[in-house]
């Protein structure tokens, strides 16, 4: 009898502990624009792609059914640049994420909200092992190769 309630409590924990294979996580994303007008490219992984326009001082809103297969954002002005891949943190449990982005001037603030975003902005100084400032163009085409080719036909 013991073994029964054993292997039942160990299959429940397991389930709960695969939350966001079996019910994904959902998020959402806002962008704050508090400089001139800006180009938004949202990606897929299977490189479908949408595109959609900020003017200055506008928000705009992505909700959970248009981020649900996003994994990158690419974000552009006439003076930056900047590219965030959205992954999923190790964690048991499904949640809700709402990342924010602002744009400033020159430099975009970022709240994850616990989802695991890596970036690369065209204002950051990128060197080799020989100390040679890299062009972000170059950036963009090695780290971000799977999607270059996305970016560079919007541009």
């Amino acid at each position: 009898m013991f073994n029964k309630y054993f292997i039942l409590i160990t299959i429940i924990i397991s389930l709960t502990l695969t939350g966001c294979i079996f019910n994904p996580c959902n998020t959402t994303l806002k962008i704050i624009n508090d400089n001139n007008i800006l180009n938004i490219i949202l990606i897929e992984n299977n490189e479908i792609f949408q595109k959609f326009k900020i003017n200055n001082n506008e928000v705009k809103y992505f909700d959970k059914e248009i981020m649900k297969n996003i994994y990158f954002v690419y974000i552009n002005n006439e003076t930056m640049e900047g590219i965030f891949e959205l992954r999923e943190y190790d964690h048991w449990f499904s949640r809700d994420h709402n990342i924010e982005i602002i744009i400033k001037n020159n430099e975009f603030i970022i709240s994850n909200d616990l989802k695991n975003i890596t970036y690369d902005f065209s204002y950051d100084i990128y060197t080799n092992k020989d100390k040679e400032i890299i062009n972000f163009e170059k950036i963009k085409e090695s780290t971000y190769k799977n999607i270059y080719e996305i970016i560079k036909k919007i541009e």
